[in-house]
């Protein structure tokens, strides 16, 4: 009887498992790929929806601003038609306050941002000290 190597009792066994490490490891990689996608995109929607959020931030910040001022403008006693443009760090406000009688001013205000422009109606009246109408462009 002859004998056998360690290295040959070792390849013998491992022929003897008839290919079942390839499907499997294959069937195992694809699983962790799939999990890893899942994660990557649920990253990026997280990612997303902060951006967004950031985004509304800026705008209603820019908004309320821009409110103050134009009606701070409005209470000196505007008796012509004032258009201008304010800079902020993060986004521009394009104004216009027209007098359309008795202490009553139509301010227009287009907000920039930098992902959005919307725009803003706002009717205020001095004489009463508060806002009678608001409309907003998305």
């Amino acid at each position: 009887m002859r004998k056998k190597s360690i290295n040959a009792i070792c390849m013998s066994r491992l022929y003897e498992e008839r290919g079942i490490f390839l499907p499997i490891s294959l069937f195992f990689f694809t699983v962790i790929f799939v999990i890893c996608f899942i994660a990557v995109s649920s990253f990026k929607n997280d990612v997303n929806y902060h951006a967004y959020q950031i985004n509304g931030l800026r705008y209603s910040f820019l908004l309320n601003t821009g409110t103050y001022e134009a009606i701070r403008l409005a209470d000196a006693g505007l008796y012509r038609e004032t258009n201008g443009e304010w800079l902020y760090y993060n986004g521009k406000i394009k104004y216009e306050i027209i007098p359309e009688g008795e202490g009553v001013y139509r301010i227009t205000l287009k907000i920039t941002t930098d992902q959005t422009v919307r725009e803003s109606l706002i009717t205020y009246s001095a004489a009463k000290k508060k806002v009678m109408s608001s409309t907003e462009n998305l």
